[in-house]
């Protein structure tokens, strides 16, 4: 049960992490570079 438990936090990770570069790699936001950069993104994902 904690192996099935640990693999499955460990595929959502590595999948967040690959969505993350990708969207890096294609469109950088601007606004990561500042301080106070995770607000801001949550902000406008609201948005």
């Amino acid at each position: 049960m904690k192996w099935s438990i640990l693999s499955i936090l460990l595929l959502v990770v590595f999948a967040l992490g690959c969505v993350l570069v990708f969207v890096w790699v294609t469109a950088p936001p601007p606004c990561l570079k500042s301080a106070g950069g995770a607000h801001s993104t949550s902000r406008a994902r609201e948005e």
